[in-house]
């Protein structure tokens, strides 16, 4: 191939690849860990049937710190169904979830099993929030008693760079019934995500 005809293409192989540069780009994908704090805003319906606490329709106030993503502006919460054994401590819950941060929004689904009533040991890092009208510190070492969780959860980019990707994570945490941050819901979560590229 002559120069004449050489040097055209290489200018316009490059101006595609700049132009289009999703085709050359694979997915990111790597591992995280996150802090949420959970504090209602709305407590929604409530009722009891025996000693089981049903709640339908409650929204929270959510505030994330850490994670590839940095601290949310803005999260919520909405509680699709809940019930709690108030003898054992012990049920489920099923949350959709809406996340806004500066590089994009999250929506999706958080399954939680409420295993039972004791402390927890928080080993994330030291830090303060304000959510939903309450300020506090959450602080590494420190032992909250309340009713302990687990669960999962999955997430999806709608909007943003954040658009396509896929989150998954697993986590554990208390919703603290006594001291000056009783009512909140601290949670350590780790996990996956993919983003497009």
């Amino acid at each position: 191939m002559n120069k004449k005809v050489l040097i055209p293409f290489l200018a316009l192989t490059m101006l595609i690849l700049m132009v289009t540069p999703t085709i050359a780009v694979s997915p990111t994908t790597g591992t995280f860990t996150q802090v949420t704090v959970l504090v209602s805003v709305d407590p929604g319906k409530q009722f009891m049937t025996d000693d089981i606490l049903h709640i339908k329709g409650s929204t929270s106030a959510v505030y994330h710190y850490g994670g590839p993503w940095g601290e949310s502006i803005a999260a919520q919460s909405q509680v699709n169904t809940v019930e709690l054994n108030t003898v054992s401590v012990t049920g489920s819950a099923l949350l959709q979830t809406l996340d806004v941060y500066a590089a994009g929004t999250l929506e999706g689904v958080a399954n939680t099993k409420i295993i039972g009533a004791g402390p927890y040991i928080y080993l994330g890092p030291t830090f303060t929030f304000t959510v939903g009208g309450r300020t506090g510190t959450v602080t590494h070492g420190a032992v909250y008693i309340g009713a302990l969780m687990e669960g999962f959860v999955v997430k999806y980019g709608v909007s943003g760079d954040l658009k396509g990707a896929v989150i998954k994570a697993s986590f554990s945490g208390v919703i603290i019934n006594l001291g000056p941050l009783a009512g909140v819901h601290l949670i350590e979560g780790a996990g996956t995500y993919k983003l497009k590229g």
